[in-house]
């Protein structure tokens, strides 16, 4: 007995202070059949270790109220993130804290507000954050972090500014963090006036903002086109003495490229270097990217040879662009060296790979090479998107594969993609260039 009682004691030593894996779950479960001395912490800490997989919480759970043990606040919190999509299990944990009349606090309330985010059920966040305010609970950094994804990914812009103006008013810590969140979303949404407006409001609060606020800013402004934006943020960096990292270099990069100002880029890539900071692949990317879509081959097949020399792996990203680039100038031979470089890093083609094939071997009137494509898609469970199958349609058109054409109509239907402008244009112009005008009149009614 004696024993046992030192071996549970070591085991609740070595639960709290240490790494979990010396100990199976098998292990554990003999000794909390065999011995109700468990302690609290030592539940919380199995919890939270088993909760990261979803593993064994059940039987934890049931062992646990076996032993008459009263499970606080933290074990209800793993135990919401365990459950996580499942409303009912969660609806009856909070009925068995209520029960036993264990207090939530801000933790749990994150626990629960985030599973109703992720479902999307706005009106039930809404109450959990009124039950908050009630209980007299302060929601932290996280809960209007969980927010910001609620509203933004629900699109609702304007209890997202009601939501901005009070983190900025509260003065929510961390700032910098939350606020690079609301920039990044406002930006997508391209509402640039908000933006300026929350730049304005931080400056009038005197709240300062740091790095992740500035990229947020220059990634939104260079997105937008705004070029001028960009150069005025750069600039307060340098005046707020905020020294930029390799994502404001990205996206500074990206955004002068854009604009094919390659001076700017090259001091850029010159500043980076002078500050000792390597370019990532996103980096290289990037100026892969400016260069191919201004046909600048020779900077092209000199950042891949930096990347190389620089052992920067390259990504699906940086093939699609690779391929594209080739692909466009009609060098064949180097797109199918790219493609066999893909195959031997184990990197699986895309819907976008697929795409740019398509693109330059149609244009090429390589028609053998399309049909290929598109088998070696069906291979590989590539689903085509409407920019596929508006190149293949074009590619099957102008080849006369009328019956080809029609099965990509039914594809695109099943599929439930709508034919656009594109798609519409590529058949009046297959159709009438071979005097099937009946055709064409029956496309342009629809």
């Amino acid at each position: 007995m004696a024993s046992t009682t030192r071996t549970v004691k070591r085991l609740q030593h070595y639960l709290i202070n240490t790494k979990l894996k010396t100990y199976s779950f098998d292990s554990i479960l003999d000794l909390m059949k065999k011995e109700p001395r468990f302690n609290s912490m030592t539940y919380n800490r199995l919890f939270s270790h088993f909760g990261r997989n979803n593993l064994h919480v059940e039987q934890l759970w049931e062992i646990m109220k076996q032993h008459g043990k009263v499970p606080n606040v933290y074990v209800y919190t793993t135990l919401n993130k365990c459950y996580s999509g499942n409303k009912k299990s969660i609806n009856e944990l909070r009925k068995d804290m209520n029960d036993r009349k264990v207090q939530p606090n801000t933790q749990y309330f994150n626990s629960v507000l985030k599973h109703y985010v992720e479902v999307g059920d706005k009106q039930t966040y809404e109450k959990i954050m009124a039950e908050m305010k009630h209980l007299e609970i302060k929601p932290d950094a996280h809960t209007y972090s969980i927010l910001i994804n609620g509203y933004g990914n629900a699109g609702n812009l304007e209890e997202l500014k009601i939501l901005a103006n009070q983190i900025l008013q509260l003065n929510i810590k961390p700032v910098d963090s939350i606020m690079s969140s609301m920039i990044h979303l406002f930006g997508k949404a391209k509402l640039f006036d908000t933006v300026m407006d929350l730049r304005k409001q931080m400056e009038e609060l005197d709240i300062k903002p740091q790095i992740l606020t500035m990229n947020s800013l220059l990634n939104s402004y260079g997105k937008g086109g705004m070029l001028d934006k960009v150069v005025e943020i750069r600039k307060q960096m340098d005046q707020l003495n905020i020294k930029p990292d390799i994502y404001t270099f990205n996206s500074l990069i990206t955004c002068f490229g854009k604009a094919e100002k390659f001076d700017e880029v090259e001091r850029l890539r010159n500043e980076m270097a002078h500050m000792n900071i390597t370019p990532d692949v996103y980096t290289m990317s990037s100026l892969l990217n400016s260069y191919g879509k201004s046909g600048m081959l020779d900077k092209v097949v000199e950042i891949r040879k930096q990347m190389d020399q620089l052992n920067i792996k390259p990504n699906i990203q940086t093939f699609n662009l690779l391929i594209d680039c080739f692909g466009k100038a009609e060098k064949f031979d180097e797109v199918a060296r790219l493609r066999n470089e893909m195959a031997q890093m184990n990197i699986t083609p895309d819907v976008f790979t697929m795409s740019s094939l398509i693109f330059s071997y149609g244009k090429s009137g390589m028609h053998d090479k399309v049909v290929e494509i598109r088998k070696q898609m069906n291979q590989l469970n590539i689903k085509p998107d409407i920019n596929v199958f508006n190149s293949f349609i074009d590619n099957y058109g102008r080849a006369k594969k009328f019956k080809e054409v029609n099965e990509l109509l039914c594809q695109m239907n099943q599929a439930d993609i709508k034919p656009d402008v594109y798609t519409m244009n590529c058949l009046i112009n297959c159709y009438g260039k071979n005097g099937m005008l009946d055709t064409v009149v029956e496309i342009r009614k629809q």
